[in-house]
């Protein structure tokens, strides 16, 4: 079984909720990455190419990744990446995973491609659609047929 996006709604929320907000630029359907909260977003609060993105869980929470056979619950993840591409009028912010780890789960979970992360802006808010591409992982876990292992 491929797990192409991992259906990682954690992820999403992890990275969305990093202290970079996505906003608009002062122009309609437009990503940004911003250094503060703010709409429209100042052209000097416009984060560049190159700039970091850090995001792990808040204690106590858990990153919870769905397939058709069971659920897996990390209580530790980070996630790291890099802007390749900055945004713009209908156009998404891109970014390359760094880095991935996942601790503290329930089964072994084992990133095998990071692949990249795209962010667009939803019109009205604060917030970002977040799609992840070519995101891979080796997940073996317990299951009542014995251990299963999916790639």
């Amino acid at each position: 079984m491929r797990m192409k996006s991992l259906k990682i709604l954690v992820i999403a929320a992890m990275v969305a909720g990093t202290l970079i907000a996505v906003g608009s630029p002062g122009v309609a359907s437009a990503t940004v990455l911003c250094s503060v909260t703010t709409t429209p977003c100042a052209g000097e609060q416009d984060k560049p190419a190159g700039t970091k993105i850090v995001a792990s869980l808040v204690a106590g929470t858990k990153a919870k990744l769905k397939n058709s056979y069971k659920t897996i619950e990390c209580g530790k993840s980070t996630l790291e990446a890099e802007v390749t591409y900055t945004g713009g009028l209908a156009e998404t912010v891109a970014a390359v995973f760094t880095g991935m780890t996942f601790e503290e789960c329930n089964c072994q979970l084992v990133p095998i491609n990071r692949g990249s992360i795209e962010l667009q802006h939803i019109s009205n808010t604060d917030n970002a659609t977040v799609t992840l591409k070519n995101t891979e992982a080796t997940v073996q876990c317990e299951t009542i047929f014995g251990k299963v292992h999916c790639i």
